[in-house]
Protein backbone atom coordinates (compact mmCIF):
# COMPACT_ATOMS: atom_id res chain seq x y z
CA UNK A 1 0.00 0.00 0.00
CA UNK A 2 1.51 3.27 -1.07
CA UNK A 3 2.64 6.01 2.20
CA UNK A 4 2.39 9.57 1.77
CA UNK A 5 6.15 9.41 1.62
CA UNK A 6 6.19 6.71 -1.16
CA UNK A 7 4.15 8.84 -3.32
CA UNK A 8 6.16 11.96 -2.89
CA UNK A 9 9.21 12.68 -5.60
CA UNK A 10 12.10 10.22 -4.93
CA UNK A 11 9.89 8.19 -2.84
CA UNK A 12 11.17 6.72 0.52
CA UNK A 13 14.22 8.52 -0.32
CA UNK A 14 12.41 11.96 -0.24
CA UNK A 15 13.31 13.46 3.05
CA UNK A 16 17.02 12.97 2.05
CA UNK A 17 17.05 14.87 -1.52
CA UNK A 18 14.89 17.82 -0.08
CA UNK A 19 17.50 18.30 2.66
CA UNK A 20 20.39 17.97 -0.12
CA UNK A 21 18.24 20.38 -1.95
CA UNK A 22 18.49 22.57 1.82
CA UNK A 23 22.24 21.74 1.93
CA UNK A 24 22.87 23.22 -1.65
CA UNK A 25 21.02 26.51 -1.32
CA UNK A 26 23.24 26.15 2.16
CA UNK A 27 26.43 25.86 0.68
CA UNK A 28 26.47 28.86 -1.65
CA UNK A 29 25.26 31.00 1.88
CA UNK A 30 27.97 29.55 3.52
CA UNK A 31 30.78 30.22 0.31
CA UNK A 32 29.77 33.99 -0.09
CA UNK A 33 30.04 34.52 3.90
CA UNK A 34 33.61 32.96 3.24
CA UNK A 35 34.26 35.44 0.25
CA UNK A 36 32.91 38.34 2.73
CA UNK A 37 35.36 37.51 5.22
CA UNK A 38 38.20 38.08 3.17
CA UNK A 39 40.18 40.98 2.62
CA UNK A 40 39.05 42.92 -0.66
CA UNK A 41 42.96 44.24 -1.05
CA UNK A 42 43.04 40.39 -1.70
CA UNK A 43 40.46 39.58 -3.88
CA UNK A 44 41.76 42.70 -6.35
CA UNK A 45 45.16 40.93 -5.87
CA UNK A 46 44.07 37.27 -7.16
CA UNK A 47 41.55 38.86 -9.73
CA UNK A 48 38.72 36.98 -8.60
CA UNK A 49 35.74 36.77 -10.08
CA UNK A 50 33.26 35.81 -7.92
CA UNK A 51 30.75 35.45 -10.96
CA UNK A 52 32.82 33.05 -12.05
CA UNK A 53 33.22 31.16 -9.00
CA UNK A 54 28.98 31.77 -8.73
CA UNK A 55 29.15 29.75 -12.49
CA UNK A 56 31.16 26.87 -11.59
CA UNK A 57 28.00 26.31 -8.93
CA UNK A 58 25.79 26.37 -11.03
CA UNK A 59 27.22 23.99 -13.74
CA UNK A 60 28.39 22.00 -10.95
CA UNK A 61 24.31 21.87 -9.80
CA UNK A 62 23.81 21.37 -13.63
CA UNK A 63 25.45 18.08 -13.93
CA UNK A 64 24.12 14.35 -12.99
CA UNK A 65 27.76 12.78 -13.69
CA UNK A 66 30.09 12.31 -11.08
CA UNK A 67 33.15 12.72 -13.38
CA UNK A 68 31.84 16.28 -15.00
CA UNK A 69 31.73 17.93 -11.35
CA UNK A 70 34.80 16.67 -10.89
CA UNK A 71 36.08 18.01 -13.51
CA UNK A 72 34.22 21.04 -13.54
CA UNK A 73 35.69 21.76 -10.01
CA UNK A 74 38.96 21.42 -10.76
CA UNK A 75 39.45 23.09 -14.01
CA UNK A 76 37.76 26.48 -12.27
CA UNK A 77 39.87 25.90 -9.22
CA UNK A 78 42.54 25.87 -11.63
CA UNK A 79 41.56 28.75 -13.42
CA UNK A 80 40.64 31.17 -11.03
CA UNK A 81 43.38 30.06 -8.11
CA UNK A 82 45.63 28.88 -10.20
CA UNK A 83 46.32 25.40 -9.05
CA UNK A 84 48.54 23.95 -11.65
CA UNK A 85 47.75 20.52 -11.04
CA UNK A 86 45.20 18.46 -9.05
CA UNK A 87 42.84 15.11 -8.71
CA UNK A 88 39.71 13.86 -7.18
CA UNK A 89 39.48 10.87 -5.45
CA UNK A 90 35.96 9.63 -4.17
CA UNK A 91 33.30 6.99 -4.12
CA UNK A 92 29.46 6.55 -2.80
CA UNK A 93 30.71 3.00 -1.28
CA UNK A 94 33.74 4.80 0.62
CA UNK A 95 36.58 3.07 -1.30
CA UNK A 96 38.61 5.89 -3.05
CA UNK A 97 38.50 5.93 -6.36
CA UNK A 98 40.06 8.27 -9.09
CA UNK A 99 37.04 10.55 -10.44
CA UNK A 100 38.94 12.99 -12.11
CA UNK A 101 42.46 14.42 -12.38
CA UNK A 102 44.39 17.60 -14.25
CA UNK A 103 47.65 17.36 -15.98
CA UNK A 104 48.61 14.62 -13.42
CA UNK A 105 49.77 11.18 -14.60
CA UNK A 106 48.32 7.67 -13.68
CA UNK A 107 48.32 6.87 -10.15
CA UNK A 108 50.01 4.10 -8.88
CA UNK A 109 47.81 0.38 -8.51
CA UNK A 110 46.30 0.82 -5.07
CA UNK A 111 44.04 3.73 -3.50
CA UNK A 112 45.47 6.77 -1.85
CA UNK A 113 43.26 6.12 1.41
CA UNK A 114 47.21 5.13 3.23
CA UNK A 115 48.82 7.75 1.79
CA UNK A 116 49.67 9.60 4.96
CA UNK A 117 48.76 13.20 4.03
CA UNK A 118 44.91 11.51 2.95
CA UNK A 119 44.66 9.88 6.16
CA UNK A 120 45.71 12.49 7.89
CA UNK A 121 42.69 15.40 6.17
CA UNK A 122 40.41 12.15 6.56
CA UNK A 123 40.98 11.31 10.05
CA UNK A 124 41.06 15.48 10.97
CA UNK A 125 38.63 16.80 8.89
CA UNK A 126 40.13 19.54 7.25
CA UNK A 127 42.88 20.46 4.94
CA UNK A 128 46.45 19.64 4.87
CA UNK A 129 49.14 21.88 3.57
CA UNK A 130 52.76 20.28 2.29
CA UNK A 131 55.57 21.65 0.42
CA UNK A 132 56.20 18.39 -0.89
CA UNK A 133 55.51 14.79 -0.49
CA UNK A 134 57.32 12.05 0.77
CA UNK A 135 56.90 9.50 -1.89
CA UNK A 136 57.55 6.53 1.10
CA UNK A 137 54.43 7.81 3.14
CA UNK A 138 52.87 8.86 0.07
CA UNK A 139 53.00 6.28 -2.78
CA UNK A 140 49.62 6.82 -4.69
CA UNK A 141 50.19 10.83 -4.48
CA UNK A 142 53.76 10.58 -5.35
CA UNK A 143 53.11 8.19 -8.81
CA UNK A 144 49.99 10.77 -9.51
CA UNK A 145 51.90 13.97 -8.69
CA UNK A 146 55.87 13.69 -9.70
CA UNK A 147 57.93 16.54 -7.96
CA UNK A 148 54.93 18.21 -6.81
CA UNK A 149 55.26 21.04 -4.64
CA UNK A 150 52.84 22.96 -2.16
CA UNK A 151 50.28 20.41 -2.31
CA UNK A 152 46.75 21.12 -0.97
CA UNK A 153 45.01 18.04 0.42
CA UNK A 154 41.00 18.76 1.03
CA UNK A 155 38.64 15.94 2.50
CA UNK A 156 34.97 16.16 1.48
CA UNK A 157 32.76 16.06 4.07
CA UNK A 158 28.92 15.85 4.28
CA UNK A 159 27.20 15.90 8.07
CA UNK A 160 26.91 12.65 9.25
CA UNK A 161 28.18 10.97 6.17
CA UNK A 162 31.15 9.14 5.31
CA UNK A 163 33.91 10.83 3.73
CA UNK A 164 33.01 11.00 0.28
CA UNK A 165 36.52 11.55 -1.02
CA UNK A 166 39.43 14.28 -1.29
CA UNK A 167 40.55 16.62 -3.66
CA UNK A 168 44.30 16.71 -4.22
CA UNK A 169 45.98 19.99 -6.10
CA UNK A 170 49.58 21.64 -6.46
CA UNK A 171 50.34 24.94 -6.87
CA UNK A 172 54.01 25.05 -8.05
CA UNK A 173 54.20 28.90 -8.78
CA UNK A 174 53.69 30.08 -5.23
CA UNK A 175 56.03 29.88 -2.31
CA UNK A 176 52.98 28.38 -0.54
CA UNK A 177 49.53 28.16 -0.87
CA UNK A 178 47.63 30.77 1.35
CA UNK A 179 44.94 30.32 4.25
CA UNK A 180 42.09 32.39 2.29
CA UNK A 181 42.63 30.76 -0.39
CA UNK A 182 42.37 27.45 1.46
CA UNK A 183 39.30 28.59 3.01
CA UNK A 184 37.36 29.60 -0.35
CA UNK A 185 38.67 26.10 -1.86
CA UNK A 186 37.12 24.80 1.25
CA UNK A 187 33.70 26.12 0.70
CA UNK A 188 33.75 24.65 -3.37
CA UNK A 189 34.95 21.53 -2.30
CA UNK A 190 31.87 21.48 0.45
CA UNK A 191 29.79 22.02 -2.85
CA UNK A 192 31.62 19.82 -4.88
CA UNK A 193 30.72 17.18 -1.88
CA UNK A 194 27.29 17.58 -2.03
CA UNK A 195 26.07 17.53 -5.39
CA UNK A 196 28.82 14.18 -5.72
CA UNK A 197 26.20 12.78 -2.78
CA UNK A 198 23.31 14.14 -4.94
CA UNK A 199 24.27 12.42 -8.10
CA UNK A 200 24.93 9.07 -6.02
CA UNK A 201 21.57 9.37 -4.48
CA UNK A 202 19.89 10.04 -7.54
CA UNK A 203 21.60 6.99 -8.79
CA UNK A 204 20.20 4.70 -6.24
CA UNK A 205 16.95 5.35 -7.09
Amino acid sequence: RETTVTALPGGEHFWSLAMLGVGSNLAVAIATAAFSSINERELREQKIDLDELSSMVRRIDASADATVISRVLLDDLSRVFGFTRGAVFGSSSGDLTLLASRDANVPAAGTPSEDEVVTRALDDGNAVLVGTLDPAANPVLTSLLTDARNVAVIPMYLAGVWPLGVVVLEHAGASKIKRWVVRLVEQYVSHAALALRNTWLFNEL
